[in-house]
């Protein structure tokens, strides 16, 4: 990857949780689903034409960070896999 393409990677949405004991962890990232007309039109389940590929990955973020301020491989603590679904959650 570019320097250019690890820094467009930290401009997607970030969440920083900080628990304050051990725990486990669920979460789940949703877009709009396909049931209901779009611009007055019905499409056919799996809603290709309405969803976006999408993927979750959590990191480690250095010490003092409170974002990631580009892409870091050896940081990554979950992955999901890349998924053209309405959820995709995970659990760590």
């Amino acid at each position: 990857m570019t320097q250019d393409m690890l820094e467009r990677f930290a401009k997607n949405p970030q969440f920083y949780v900080k628990p304050s004991d051990d725990c486990e962890m669920m979460f789940a990232i949703t877009q709009t689903g396909g049931r209901l007309p779009h611009e007055k039109k019905y499409y056919k389940y799996p809603f290709k034409e309405l969803l976006n590929f999408g993927m979750v990955a959590v990191f480690k973020v250095p010490e003092g960070q409170d974002y990631l301020k580009a892409f870091d491989k050896s940081n990554i603590v979950f992955k999901s896999q890349v998924r053209r679904e309405r959820e995709n959650a995970g659990r760590l």
